[in-house]
């Protein structure tokens, strides 16, 4: 009879030590993925606010006299070309993280890369659009046309308030750029501010799952 109940206690012990080694990768996994998506978080919501700070250096309105000579070749362009080759690892960084995060915060939560990318894009056409524009301003003001000229001298202003600008609330580019932070914010905050009864329930479960496994090798070991 010690035969059969030792079979018996063997053959549990086994199917008890299966289901505490997957209840055991389980936890691992989950433990393991929501790591990565905290560090995640952390390096994307970090990128953010580097080119807040990045965006207000390229838009400063002080510069230097030889400012541009560095790429001559981007004509009326070099100053913002320039400042742009100062954090070019930055953006290229947040290029290369874009799809990394949709990967596991899914689709709609890369709208913020897309915004920052479209205002780089903004800043570093401007240049052209803005030699353009005072071309045609000067057309206009030969041509005597008041509406022309007027709505000329709008879209320089416009395009102006682009390549430089103070920040704050009458910025209207800064304020883009904070909207875009804002909403990764939303999105990153939760992961980086987990409950602390949530960290404590995941280590609990790791604990017993351990502590369960130890139990059953024990048990294992006694029936021989």
């Amino acid at each position: 009879m010690s035969i059969v109940w030792g079979d018996v206690l063997q053959t549990v012990s086994v199917v008890v030590a299966c289901a505490t080694a997957i209840y055991g990768v389980d936890s691992w996994r989950r433990e393991s993925l929501g790591k990565r998506k905290m560090e995640l978080a952390e390096d994307v919501l970090s990128m953010f606010y580097n080119a807040r700070n990045a965006f207000a250096a390229m838009r400063n309105i002080f510069g230097y006299s030889s400012e541009g000579q560095a790429t001559p070749e981007a004509g009326e362009a070099a100053v913002q070309v320039e400042r742009y080759m100062k954090h070019k690892d930055l953006w290229g960084e947040m290029d290369a993280k874009r799809y990394r995060f949709q990967a596991y915060f899914g689709l709609e939560a890369v709208k913020p890369f897309s915004e920052i990318s479209n205002l780089l894009h903004q800043y570093m056409s401007a240049p052209r659009r803005l030699k353009r524009l005072e071309q045609l301003a000067m057309n206009a003001e030969h041509s005597s046309d008041e509406n022309r000229i007027e709505n000329c001298h709008t879209q320089i202003e416009e395009i102006e308030s682009i390549i430089y600008g103070m920040g704050g609330e009458d910025d209207a580019f800064a304020q883009k750029v904070e909207a875009a932070i804002q909403k990764i914010e939303k999105i990153c905050d939760p992961v980086l501010r987990v409950d602390t009864g949530e960290k404590y329930q995941r280590a609990t479960e790791i604990a017993i799952g351990t502590l369960v496994m130890l139990l059953v090798i024990y048990l294992v070991a006694a029936s021989f």
